[in-house]
């Protein structure tokens, strides 16, 4: 670690808040990085709340580690990086998804009306909502 990032480290203790952009992967694990040291801090699958990948977050420090990395879980997202996402609409029985192309997005979106849109058209929505609870967002297809 330089010696300058040293100097203003500060020390990252259980139940310790941070802000900061969080990066996800499409197995849906999250990664923060860590003020403290050069190491990201993890966020394993199920602990991103509604976070998606570059979305300025708030974070809660748990105790322990996961492969020597210190781990916490997303309390608050802050702002959104993005809420348009390009992706296949797919059906699933009578549901209505979005498989976004971009797989560092970890998840579908729901969606409500498809309009004109078939399945495995490409299609373009908006984040419409996705509210702490819930296991998918929800989108509103903008084009086809």
């Amino acid at each position: 670690m330089n010696e300058q990032r040293k100097k203003n480290a500060t020390v990252v203790t259980e139940h310790a808040r941070i802000e900061g952009i969080i990066s996800t992967t499409q197995k849906g694990i999250g990664f923060l990085a860590n003020p403290e040291t050069e190491e990201d801090i993890r966020i394993e699958e199920g602990l991103l709340g509604t976070a998606l990948n570059r979305d300025l977050v708030q974070i809660e420090m748990l105790p322990g580690e996961v492969r020597g990395q210190k781990i916490a879980r997303v309390i608050e997202v802050i702002k959104r990086a993005r809420t348009s996402f390009v992706g296949t609409l797919r059906k699933d029985d009578a549901v209505w998804h979005l498989d976004p192309d971009d797989k560092r997005v970890y998840t579908s979106f729901l969606i409500e009306d498809p309009k004109d849109a078939k399945e495995n058209d490409k299609v373009l929505i908006s984040l419409a909502s996705w509210n702490t609870g819930e296991p998918y967002p929800k989108g509103t297809i903008k084009e086809v």
